[in-house]
């Protein structure tokens, strides 16, 4: 086992939340996926000692966030908003600078908006920049 600490189980629920379970490319890591990908793995990494089972409620409900594929997406839409004129150019400098700060978890899409929710004051000196 990768580590030494802890157990297979521990070690593929974490590297299945940290991205590796997201079967479908999607942003997000649903219960289905997690489960599915920690039950196969243990059960390759131990020959078939361990088998985890699970008993899913609600099998899309989020756990986590991919955090490369949630990156990958509001680069790719704030680009596309910029080129069609719909992100002035210095609200685009701002986002581009928030992405490579790694503040991509503070930027919020919705159907109608951009929002850069700060926490790190080295970015604006204001609270919230709103792209469109």
């Amino acid at each position: 086992m990768p580590g030494g600490q802890g157990g297979w189980f521990t070690y593929y629920l974490i590297k299945g939340l940290r991205g590796d379970a997201n079967s479908n490319q999607d942003p997000y890591i649903d219960v289905e996926e997690l489960s599915s990908y920690v039950e196969e793995k243990v059960s390759a990494s131990t020959k078939g000692e361990q088998t985890p089972m699970s008993h899913l409620g609600e099998k899309d409900m989020i756990v986590a966030y991919d955090e490369s594929r949630l990156y990958e997406r509001i680069q790719t839409v704030i680009i596309q908003k910029y080129w069609l004129g719909k992100i002035k150019k210095e609200n685009f400098e701002i986002f581009m600078v928030a992405l490579q700060k790694g503040c991509y978890r503070n930027i919020f899409l919705t159907t109608r908006t951009i929002l850069l929710l700060r926490a790190d004051t080295s970015i604006r000196p204001y609270n919230c920049v709103k792209a469109l």
